[in-house]
């Protein structure tokens, strides 16, 4: 619990050839608040620990070339204090917090040591990225049948000339082949308004493979941007983002579940953040397919995580050894459930926050 301060030195990474090129810092998350410095210029302040983070450290960069400086000097101030004022959410990723679970786990009138009280640091991987000018960032794929449609949020200084178009290929992650491809001028995929792409292909009916538990077959959509610097010339990829998805059908017919076609029965357990070897859920694919194949060697194929998020790793584990993934919000109960609608009003997405915390309340199935 407290503050902690992470400080790494950095050779300078080179640019790609051409100019005009952004550094980005990545963090994949810290419980729960951390402010960040780059050579020592403040970079900002976040609160809450569910997403990644990152922040454009391109003039940090040239400030230290210009002083001759070969090194970027990161640092990420880390505080796990937990201010219930502008942070509400609490669930079983923090339940060391709870007074309550603290009684419960004190002996003889004393907590036990390292069961009580917050823990806090950084959760995600944290990286440095180059990026164009113009870049893809939150892709998302989804597949209904055999149309593949992925959508992308386009950052930075887009032009949609004539030439640049926009690639979308799917492939087979069991044998690496193309099974679906699509192309599209820019200027017609994109929501001007919005900024968001989105381009569909069609796998053919004999290469479509459904996900389920006992086959989880996978594919990969890849969307790149094609840019021509000059008329008639051969279009180059700019930017490029890569997701993995599952094809399936998932219906409720009257009291069954009915997967692609077939009824299955989901027999799920419980998970409540419990890492006794790592205290912290891992950012490590490695762990949870160790997991998430025990559980299903014990017949167990649907697993509940109680009143949290976790991290990326744990739901691509999932997806590869076959295991359905109900996450929550982080909220454990009408203590913190009536905190967030007190402090609804001091949310930039208030509105849309209430009706999620509502709408999970009223329809708990």
């Amino acid at each position: 619990g407290g503050l902690a301060w992470y400080r790494r030195n950095i050779s300078l990474p080179a640019a790609e050839a051409g100019d005009g090129q952004l550094l980005f810092l990545r963090v994949g998350g810290v419980h729960r608040q951390v402010t960040a410095y780059a050579n020592g210029v403040y970079l900002g302040h976040h609160v809450g620990y569910l997403h990644e983070l990152e922040w454009d450290v391109t003039a940090a960069v040239a400030a230290a070339a210009a002083g001759g400086r070969s090194s970027l000097a990161v640092v990420l101030a880390v505080d796990s204090f937990h201010d219930m004022t502008i942070d509400p959410l609490i669930g079983a990723f923090d339940m060391g917090e709870i007074p309550s679970l603290n009684a419960r786990l004190s002996s003889g009138g004393a907590a036990l040591e390292g069961l009580s009280g917050p823990w806090g640091g950084i959760w995600g991987h944290v990286a440095l990225e180059w990026r164009r000018r113009t870049w893809l960032a939150e892709m998302f794929a989804q597949a209904t049948n055999a149309t593949v449609v992925a959508t992308a949020a386009l950052h930075g200084a887009p032009t949609a000339g004539s030439g640049d178009h926009v690639q979308l290929e799917v492939f087979d992650c069991s044998t690496g082949q193309m099974v679906a491809t699509s192309t599209a001028q820019l200027a017609h995929a994109l929501d001007p308004a919005t900024q968001q792409l989105s381009v569909r292909a069609v796998i053919p009916e004999a290469d479509l493979q459904r996900w389920s538990p006992s086959a989880p077959a996978l594919y990969n959509a890849t969307l790149t941007l094609l840019s021509s610097s000059a008329p008639g010339s051969l279009p180059a990829a700019t930017d490029s983002l890569t997701v993995r998805f599952g094809v399936k059908d998932l219906r409720i017919v009257g009291h069954q579940f009915v997967l692609n076609g077939r009824k299955i029965f989901l027999s799920g357990f419980g998970m409540d953040s419990s890492f006794a070897d790592t205290i912290a859920a891992p950012s490590d694919k490695a762990y949870y397919l160790r997991r998430w194949q025990l559980a299903k060697s014990f017949g167990f194929n649907f697993v509940r995580c109680h009143s949290g998020f976790y991290p990326p790793e744990l739901y691509a584990a999932a997806d590869e050894v076959g295991m359905f993934v109900s996450p929550e919000l982080p909220i454990i109960g009408d203590t913190y459930y009536n905190a967030a609608l007190r402090l609804n009003s001091t949310f930039a997405y208030h509105g849309a926050w209430r009706a999620v915390i509502t709408r999970f309340r009223n329809h708990p199935s």
